[in-house]
């Protein structure tokens, strides 16, 4: 299986979609507990347009591990793309409490940008110009000089 898994995520790398999503298809048969297989599926899913199956692979690699920020994050995009407003905030909320790093603060800021159904939710979860938990950006300021 690992080998499998292995050239799938390879293919998915190197942008074969239709290869990829083939051979993790496969490494998902002959290990149905896996949630990296489930997560790489859930990628190249997203990327062939497979937005169903985009979204059981990321569900899958969710209720898999439970901890898998990149899974829900996943899943809030999809949703909200899919206009699922609901599913679309459950996720957001579980990725937020899951994110620990400033990479992935930066992720739900993009969601948050990127997708209008979560305007309101972002305001009300304090995300709105800062990143969760964090301060709000410094402003940049240019110094002006003088000439004398």
């Amino acid at each position: 299986m690992q080998t499998i898994l292995s050239r799938g995520i390879e293919a998915l790398e190197r942008d074969r979609l239709q290869e990829a999503v083939t051979l993790l298809r496969m490494a998902i048969e002959l290990a149905p507990d896996s949630p990296e297989a489930f997560n790489a599926l859930g990628e190249a899913a997203t990327r062939s347009m497979l937005v169903p199956e985009a979204i059981r692979s990321f569900k899958r690699a969710a209720e898999l591990d439970s901890g898998s920020f990149s899974a829900y994050a996943r899943l809030a995009g999809l949703y909200a793309r899919s206009g699922r407003r609901t599913e679309a905030r459950r996720s957001l909320s579980r990725a937020i409490k899951l994110s620990s790093n400033a990479s992935q603060r930066r992720t739900i800021e993009r969601l948050v940008a990127e997708n209008s159904i979560f305007a309101n939710f972002a305001n009300n979860a304090g995300l709105t110009n800062h990143a969760p938990g964090g301060a709000p950006p410094r402003r940049r300021t240019r110094a002006v000089r003088k000439d004398s």
